[in-house]
């Protein structure tokens, strides 16, 4: 199979998935450029000079992996999945006139761009988010999907693992992991029934990386997740079995925001580039705690 793995890849935003994605490249011997506040992808409206180099030597692979908004973030602050939508235009329209050859990966979310239904969704499912951060993220895929650059959307389900931080809207792994570090309840919203897809943070990566890579997902829109509905119920089991012991539940109304059941269908991203999801949940969950563990030891 024909790959691109020679491009240099331009990593933007160094938050949880964008450091994975980077650790991934390192590992691989990759060219990597990292993008962020203090080295941006844009500079005065044009490509940053790093980037222009970059593409001017050979094939040049963009990852949009930055964000300012997350769903909790943007139920608060609308103003910030906004801001996400014009930083993402002003980064496409640079693309385009700067390195209009380049291959651009954006990171979307495939838990919140689909219309309410009965999953697991597939890519043909009807999309129509009820949050703003869903809304933002569907106008950032169709941006890139009408534009005159080569692009990928990648929807990315329940993302978990080392590194993840235990902030508002980042992940309930991460969550539960800090309040048992810290001897607290861990808060859960809508009770154990509820059903989501949990995928290992390496594994994403991998995912990433692959999709850059596979001339077959250029104008794509590819679902990363397990496959699998996980009940918080065994996730909650999986944080026990990771502490060595049961963490207590603050079990409280779901919110607006949250839905009962949502899971992706992968077949079409295990068929284009080959990626399936191998982690198994307490396997990763055990990892995330020993890394938590590692990080509160060290002095």
């Amino acid at each position: 199979m024909h790959t691109r793995s020679h491009s240099t890849v331009g990593v933007v935003g160094r938050g949880f998935l964008g450091s994975a994605v980077l650790a991934r490249l390192e590992r691989d011997g990759r060219r990597a450029v990292a993008l962020d506040r203090a080295n941006p992808s844009v500079v005065d409206d044009a490509l940053s000079p790093e980037l222009a180099e970059a593409y001017a030597v050979g094939p040049l692979t963009l990852v949009w992996a930055a964000s300012v908004s997350n769903l909790s973030i943007a139920a608060a602050r609308p103003d910030r999945a906004r801001t996400d939508v014009d930083r993402f235009a002003e980064f496409l329209g640079a693309v385009a006139r700067d390195a209009p050859t380049a291959r651009v990966v954006l990171l979307s979310s495939g838990g919140t761009v689909y219309a309410p239904g009965t999953p697991p969704f597939t890519e043909a499912s009807p999309t129509g988010p009820t949050t703003q951060y869903g809304q933002s993220r569907l106008r950032m895929e169709r941006m890139l999907v009408t534009s005159d650059v080569e692009g990928t959307v990648l929807r990315i389900a329940n993302v978990y693992g080392p590194g993840q931080p235990a902030r508002a809207g980042q992940g309930v792994v991460a969550h539960w992991l800090a309040a048992a570090a810290e001897g607290r309840p861990a808060v859960v919203f809508g009770g154990l029934e509820v059903v989501r897809d949990f995928v290992y943070v390496t594994d994403v990566a991998d995912a990433i990386v692959r999709a850059g890579d596979e001339p077959r997902a250029a104008g794509s829109v590819l679902n990363v997740g397990s496959g699998r509905p996980v009940a918080l119920r065994e996730v909650w089991e999986a944080v026990g079995a990771a502490v060595g012991r049961d963490v207590q539940l603050d079990v409280r109304p779901a919110r607006p925001i949250d839905v009962p059941a949502t899971w992706l269908d992968p077949e079409l991203m295990r068929a284009t580039t080959g990626w399936t999801a191998g982690t198994p949940l307490r396997v990763g969950v055990a990892a995330q705690w020993a890394a938590l563990r590692e990080t509160v030891a060290r002095p």
